[in-house]
């Protein structure tokens, strides 16, 4: 017999064969464990405000040319 160290109270005998176990986790559950360690880890390893490049900025538009009067 081997117990889980995890604090489950799950006790695996010899005579279970390892197929037989079934999965704790579900699929979504680990796709979203997944998102959010790497949206964690892109959040922890970002430069600091102060270090970042400023974004580029669009030029102003420019206003349109002012005549007397219209043309004809």
């Amino acid at each position: 017999m081997w117990r889980v160290s995890s604090g489950a109270d799950c006790v695996l005998t010899s005579e279970k064969q390892s197929e037989e176990i079934m999965f704790v986790y579900s699929t979504a559950a680990v796709q979203a464990e997944m998102k959010y360690r790497q949206e964690r880890i892109r959040r922890d390893f970002q430069r600091p405000v102060w270090f970042r490049k400023r974004l580029p900025q669009p030029p102003p538009p420019c206003a349109p040319e002012l005549r007397a009067r219209p043309a004809m």
